[in-house]
């Protein structure tokens, strides 16, 4: 079961990592780019790159409380305990190695570099206690989300740069709010937005496409997951 969980972790984790790293700057754009920020470009682009560093360890933030709950569903809390305060020590070592060359990044890319060495230590612990965890599956699951994952995410960077630059789809979505009647203010932000949306959607057709191709044993588990909740309602 926390094999399971924790490929099913990966599997969605993934994609949402790959779309906050390729659009981190449209998203702050969208999000942050008005009034007093929006005079500080360079505040963007650090923006930008804090959240591209903090994604980096998404997945492994997700998959690492499977394992906890594995070890307190046998009473035994000791190593997550242990585990958790050696990783407040390294966090804190890898705070002050990287916050001198990439700033307020460093201590984001800190944080997800020490997600995923707590992931790997509490998968060695459960190795060491209960045998065989299935970890050949897992790391087999990680790569091909991964993969997909990178594939998804340069086709919807491609994707958003011919929409974003065309003038004809911008005329469009102009028109469209024109009808919806919203503030003229709004459009360059709302236009934004669904250029943003656009190319998310992009990613996650992409990124499922990609791992149905792969033969990922995650998709099939997920789209039987989904098939079997559409008949119980």
């Amino acid at each position: 079961t926390a094999n399971l969980a924790m490929r099913t972790a990966f599997f969605l984790s993934i994609p949402c990592a790959a779309g906050l790293i390729v659009f981190a700057g449209p998203i702050v754009d969208v999000l942050f780019q008005h009034g007093r920020f929006a005079a500080n470009p360079d505040a963007a682009a650090r923006m930008a790159r804090a959240l591209a560093c903090y994604t980096l360890g998404l997945w492994a933030v997700c998959a690492a409380p499977v394992t906890v709950r594995v070890f307190y569903a046998a009473e035994r809390a000791r190593g997550p305990v242990g585990m958790s305060l050696a990783m407040v020590a390294v966090n804190l070592v890898l705070n002050l190695i990287l916050v001198w060359p990439l700033r307020e990044s460093g201590l984001a890319l800190a944080s997800s570099i020490t997600a995923a060495l707590n992931l790997a230590g509490l998968l060695c612990l459960m190795r060491g206690r209960y045998g065989r965890i299935g970890a050949r599956a897992i790391l087999r699951g990680l790569l091909k989300c991964l993969a997909a994952a990178v594939l998804a995410g340069l086709a919807a960077r491609q994707a958003h740069r011919a929409l974003a630059g065309s003038a004809a789809v911008s005329d469009i979505l102009v028109r469209l709010l024109a009808r919806l009647r919203l503030p003229a203010a709004l459009f360059p932000r709302a236009s934004s937005l669904a250029f943003l949306l656009a190319g998310l959607g992009i990613l996650a057709i992409a990124y499922l496409a990609a791992v149905r191709l792969m033969g990922s044993r995650e998709f099939r588990e997920f789209a039987d997951g989904l098939r079997r909740r559409s008949r119980e309602s």
